[in-house]
């Protein structure tokens, strides 16, 4: 078994693009974030839906659990910028799971927002778990995707 974890959330494949990326260049196990009910196809609904469960601090359930976290050292966090935080989904999973100890690894996608409150966010929710350099790939940004991927990976993984 790794001892990295590659946790993401993708709606319309670009988180999910560089959790392949990660899970190339690692060997870690990928793990999918499902939400339960899906979001709505249409991606406007879909920022709808999200927005009112942000206001109303509502989580979607998961429709897939993961048994134990013990054997991970490392867990990479994927998630696109969803009005300026991570996606109800990631959300979830964090409050589920104790990562207590563990090192978290968050990359983003956007459209142009950044990280935004995102980490900031993150640690409040994992305030015992070690943060180290996130990964922010604007969603047009393909062409050399792969390359920065690989550079932040070296950086981070052979200096903790």
């Amino acid at each position: 078994m790794s001892e990295i974890l590659i946790v993401y959330y993708s709606y319309s494949g670009n988180t999910k693009r560089i959790a392949e990326i990660i899970k190339r260049k690692t060997g870690g196990d990928l793990f999918f974030t499902f939400p339960n009910p899906q979001y709505p196809k249409d991606s406007i609904d879909t920022l709808e839906v999200s927005k009112h469960q942000k206001a109303n601090k509502q989580l979607p359930e998961l429709t897939k659990k993961l048994e134990s976290l013990d054997s991970y050292k490392y867990i990479f966090i994927g998630t696109p910028n969803w009005w300026s935080t991570m996606t109800p989904p990631i959300q979830k999973f964090l409050n589920t799971y104790d990562l207590s100890n563990k090192r978290i690894i968050p990359f983003i996608t956007h459209g142009g927002g950044g990280v935004a409150n995102i980490i900031k966010d993150m640690k409040l929710i994992c305030d015992k778990s070690f943060f180290l350099k996130e990964l922010s790939v604007i969603d047009n940004e393909t062409e050399f995707v792969e390359q920065r991927v690989e550079y932040w990976l070296n950086e981070i993984l052979h200096t903790n």
